[in-house]
């Protein structure tokens, strides 16, 4: 098996680097302020202007792209994908590549705190994810339809849920991506709401404080 390391090495930070490290110091700045008093002006129940606050935030655009960027490394880049590879280790590269994947999305998902353990969903990260699992094209169209369909769903259960099929439906439909990366990405989409149901803890949307909509 040919890994390239150094490469393998920035991916894994890209997916490990855990989202709130990137919030130090922002509850105390004069914009951070301005945003909460902005979100009480909207009201909980104007789903549109959540959405482009949320699409204005430097934060998800962040997980976005290394999320995306990280997905394309080690799906396509990190190991020897040549057609000469055997069977048995193109295996063993799958399930590196799912380990990998698994400890990334588990690390945005879980947070501890002082109240204990609690569950957030990584939308924009998963959303950065699949253009690497799924392919681009794929991925788009879900991104978009996601995009569309989450203003009138009930919570980031529901939606990762509803994302989750759209990202089978489209990456089966749509040359990309060989069908277990999507049964993957799938997986991957589901983990959070897995893990919320499991544990009976609430699952969250990132960066608020109830489960309404983005």
């Amino acid at each position: 098996m040919i890994v390239n390391y150094w490469l393998l090495f920035i991916a894994v930070v890209l997916l490990c680097f855990p989202r709130q490290w990137l919030r130090k110091g922002a509850r105390t700045s004069s914009s951070s302020r301005s945003r909460k008093k902005k979100r009480a002006v909207i009201g909980d129940n104007d789903v549109i202007a959540q959405a482009k606050e949320e699409l204005l935030k430097v934060r998800n655009w962040v997980d976005f792209f290394r999320s995306g960027a990280a997905g394309l490394a080690v799906v396509h880049l990190c190991f020897d994908q040549s057609p000469e590879v055997a069977d048995d280790v193109g295996l063993q590269i799958f399930l590196i590549q799912i380990g990998i994947f698994l400890v990334g999305v588990l690390v945005q998902t879980v947070r501890l705190s002082q109240g204990g353990l609690s569950f957030v969903a990584p939308v924009f990260f998963m959303l950065g994810l699949s253009f690497g699992l799924i392919g681009w094209k794929a991925a788009l169209f879900v991104c978009v339809a996601g995009f569309f369909l989450n203003r009138v769903l009930p919570g980031p259960g529901v939606f990762l849920f509803v994302f989750a099929v759209l990202e089978l439906g489209f990456g089966m439909m749509l040359p990309g991506s060989p069908l277990g990366l999507v049964l993957l990405a799938v997986g991957l989409s589901m983990t959070p709401a897995l893990l919320s149901g499991v544990t009976k803890r609430q699952l969250v949307w990132l960066n608020k404080s109830q489960t309404k909509p983005m």
